[in-house]
């Protein structure tokens, strides 16, 4: 018989089998040897097999039955069992048995987050002693694959088996609650059980369901296009499968990822209470303990009191989750890093679980450092703060004058200013004598706050916080929305701060004091912010305007921005339709010539470039079936005679942590892979001539992204890049122009946000081996003008570079994605040399903006990238 008919055979007899009802016996793969289940509550066991098939399962020498479903659903329910193990389970089901061995009772932990969660032992400091030294059986994790699904499930995703904490498997363990275990266990007697279901680079949105949300996640997008940050996902796949297995509590460890701008981390407090809550309403198991931990200190070390507060806040808005009962958040504004992936994970495990022994265990100890309790002006101008959980005492770490860093006041928080703090008896008195009504008191209210000594005798940090002196008058102070003018199926985020409130709403809904809401209006909105202090009542309204949704369209080459003449090129659109609409024609302009139009996928062609060299303008154009018609930002082809000269990142000096490695995907077969602490430093780029060159960078995200690294060029630091890349597995080039000396130049990459592979760099000089000296117009020396910004994309504001090689009137324009000017940065006289301007993008709307830079008969244009 020939393969074809076994194959068609075959499937007709799988049919055949499921016409019938027939299924393989399939308990739910988070039952397997090893497994932990959680004691003192009733215990279900669940799976698949036979419709109607009877099901017996057997739990140390304990037997449960039942029916299975005429789906071949099937539940078993046991009565509540103590501590103990290893036992043996078997379930059986008409002629199958599935046997399990090494099976314990215990209390089960449910460790949710991203990377600093997800964060493995071997990756954290002390690994190798770590690793060596772990022999406990009586701890076991569970690591649910990552993986992502548009609609909730109730399979979970398959690879992965309950694992002993020992040195054989523990390095792969999540370090913040491995650690949290260790501590733990030895205290409590009883095996603990860690189900890890982190996920690098999610937001806390991507953890939520429709419900917790409240709008439509298939038109919301958060975060750019990075899956695991999208509404839902990993909640549908990672987490909803889960909901029937028991646990003692939940671990989370999340933020970062939602402090990329103020308004994520203002409506970040409203979407964490609202998770806590919904999590625990799905397990039904009353307020189960719900334990994070606080944002860590991270990037560079903050020389100056005030300064861009999104990070601060979000950790202020996890502070403010401990209204809820039974919670408990772990401070770690002390053992962060420049790196947003701090390696050092045994006291946050260590914190985390001094939580858990005096809040859910009840022991008697002290479990948290101090936290801001209450404050009094006093008459000189300073002020004494008083403080909870202050254990033994209060301790200035490694200060004879029993002083404190890290705290600041001010008239306003644009105007803080650093302040002496000393401790007397179990308060603080802050004050600086110039001074002399303090409005604002904050402690460690930086990203990284410099030289914190603040703690408990227990050696516990003191909780960051920011204070009103005194009170401000009943006000509201502020209430925005991001945006006044939307299309349908797009969302705004409202912030607003208000001041001597008893209660607050916004179109009748409460709300907290300072806060944000994300809204997703179908039609044009009114929001109404309503304050009342009993007797007084004060609104402000803000107005949306909800617009019919039109088509979107970007496009992009296989060559980057520099291609030689004659070559052939790939020109792709990536367009999409507005909801419940479609698209009816796409079509490709070079210099407002068309050269294809499409209908329908796949909207690419070929492209040859002219024998003449210069710049070319590449634009799409999609209509949608209502007639709206959007062109895409324009992309810049510089058709010139160049070489690329290539320097393979193996080749070149890395300090910090990071390895060689090898890879068919790589040029030269090898690439350099680094983690933190690093800088990668390319020192023998060399060109002939002084000038502006294309600078290509190859890159692998190999963990999360984006990433937001630091280049210097010459000792000259550019301002941080953002590297993104649509998964953890593509090779991707990022191209922008540098300047360059005559010979030999040092390019660096330093470590900003950590983590990722590069392949090589390559410089495009032009090729003097074909063709005449006047086709390499791209020599500054032929040059009138050059520009560059730094960083592109970037969220709040940009640092424009140009140069001009004559005294002359020059103009720097800014457009939108439809050709229209929205602001004109520059238009004046100008003489030659070098200029550098601040374009601030906070006003605008994320999205694709061209910059144009002006002189006589000469421009040169570069798109911007403004994110959120």
């Amino acid at each position: 018989m020939k393969k074809i008919e076994i194959h068609t055979l075959f499937v007709f007899i799988l049919l055949l089998c499921s016409m019938a009802g027939v299924a393989q016996l399939q308990p739910a793969l988070i039952f397997s040897n090893g497994m932990v289940l959680q004691r003192q509550v009733e215990l279900p066991i669940w799976g698949i097999t036979t419709g109607g098939e009877k099901v017996t399962v057997t739990i140390n020498g304990i037997s449960s039955s039942t029916t299975a479903e005429s789906n071949g659903k099937w539940k078993v329910m046991f009565a509540a069992m103590e501590a103990g193990g290893p036992f043996n389970m078997e379930i059986k089901s008409g002629s199958s048995t599935k046997n399990y061995t090494d099976v314990y009772i215990g209390d089960v932990w449910l460790a949710s987050g991203q990377s600093n969660m997800e964060l493995t032992v071997s990756q954290a400091n002390d690994a190798t002693a770590q690793i060596a030294a772990a022999n406990s059986q009586l701890i076991r994790e569970f690591r649910i694959p990552k993986s992502t699904a548009n609609e909730p499930t109730d399979l979970i995703p398959a690879g992965s088996n309950w694992k002993p904490a020992i040195k054989s498997y523990v390095g792969n363990f999540s370090a913040a609650a491995y650690y949290f275990a260790k501590n733990l266990q030895p205290e409590i007697g009883v095996p603990i059980g860690i189900i890890n279901n982190s996920y690098g680079g999610s937001r806390i949105e991507a953890w939520m369901s429709d419900e917790m949300l409240g709008f439509d996640e298939e038109v919301v997008l958060a975060g750019g296009t990075y899956i695991e940050r999208q509404p839902t996902v990993l909640f549908n796949k990672m987490l909803k499968p889960l909901i029937d297995y028991p646990i003692k509590g939940f671990l989370w460890y999340q933020g970062e990822s939602n402090a990329d701008n103020m308004e994520d981390a203002l409506e970040y407090g409203s979407l964490f209470k609202t998770m806590i809550t919904g999590w625990r309403e799905l397990w039904g198991m009353g307020d189960l303990p719900f334990i994070w931990v606080q944002l860590p200190n991270e990037g560079e070390v903050s020389t100056t009191p005030g300064g861009w507060d999104a990070w601060p806040q979000l950790r202020q808005n996890q502070t403010r989750a401990l209204g809820l009962p039974n919670t408990g958040e772990a401070v770690t504004i002390d053992i962060g890093e420049v790196d947003i992936h701090p390696k050092t994970k045994i006291p946050v495990g260590d914190r985390l679980a001094l939580i858990a022994r005096k809040q859910v265990y009840n022991e008697d100890l002290v479990y948290q450092g101090p936290r801001y309790k209450s404050h009094r002006l006093l008459a000189d101008g300073k002020v004494s703060i008083h403080f909870d959980h202050i254990g033994s005492g209060l301790l200035a770490k490694s200060s004879d004058t029993n002083s404190l860093a890290g705290f600041a006041l001010g008239n306003s928080y644009e105007t803080l200013v650093w302040a002496t703090a000393n401790l007397q008896g179990d308060s603080v008195v802050v004050f600086n004598e110039s001074v002399k009504s303090p409005k604002i008191v904050c402690y460690a209210w930086q990203y990284n706050p410099q030289n914190l000594n603040f703690y408990n005798i227990e050696n516990l940090p003191a909780a960051p916080f920011k204070i009103n002196v005194t009170e401000p008058v009943f006000s509201i102070k502020t209430f925005n929305s991001t945006a006044t003018s939307i299309e349908r199926g797009q969302f705004v985020v409202l912030t607003w701060e208000t001041y001597g409130a008893s209660t607050i709403t916004i179109n009748g809904e409460t709300v907290d004091p300072i806060a944000g809401k994300r809204v997703n209006p179908d039609s044009t909105t009114s929001y109404e912010l309503v304050i009342s202090n009993g007797t007084e009542t004060l609104t402000k309204t803000i107005t949306v305007e909800v617009l019919d949704p039109k088509p979107t369209i970007s496009i992009r080459t296989d060559v980057g921005g520099v291609a030689a003449p004659e070559t052939e090129i790939t020109i792709t659109a990536d367009a999409n339709p507005p909801k419940d609409g479609n698209i009816t024609k796409v079509e490709l302009f070079v210099d407002g010539t068309s050269i294809a139009s499409f209908d329908k996928k796949p909207f690419e062609t070929k492209w040859t470039t002219p024998a003449e060299v210069g710049e070319y303008e590449i634009t799409g154009v999609v209509t949608d079936n209502q007639g709206y018609a959007v062109t895409s930002a324009p992309i810049k082809i510089n058709v010139t005679k160049l070489k690329m000269l290539i320097y393979e990142a193996e080749a070149a000096s890395y300090t910090g942590t990071g390895s060689i490695k090898s890879s068919t995907q790589a040029s030269g077969g090898k690439y350099t892979d680094l983690q933190s602490g690093w800088v990668l430093t390319f020192d023998n780029v060399e060109v002939a001539e002084s000038g502006t060159y294309p600078l290509s960078i190859r890159y692998l995200l190999n963990y999360e992204g984006p990433k937001a690294q630091i280049l210097l060029v010459n000792g000259k630091n550019m301002g941080e890049i953002t590297f993104t890349a649509p998964n953890a597995t593509t090779w991707s080039t990022y191209n922008m122009d540098v300047a360059l000396n005559k010979g030999i130049n040092k390019i660096e990459f330093d470590d900003s946000w950590g983590w990722m592979s590069f392949d090589y760099i390559a410089i495009a000089v032009e090729d003097t081996t074909s063709g005449s000296e006047q086709d390499g117009i791209n020599s500054l020396e032929k040059k009138k003008i050059s520009m560059s910004s730094y960083p592109n994309p970037f969220r709040k504001s940009t640092n424009i570079n140009y140069t001009i090689q004559e005294d002359r009137t020059i103009q720097l324009d800014v457009f939108n994605s439809q050709g229209q000017k929205v602001k004109t940065l520059v238009n004046e006289y100008k003489a030659a040399g070098d200029y550098s301007i601040e374009f601030d993008g906070r006003n605008l709307e994320p999205g694709m903006y061209l910059l144009k830079l002006s002189m006589d008969s000469y421009s040169k244009t570069q798109k911007l990238v403004l994110t959120r």
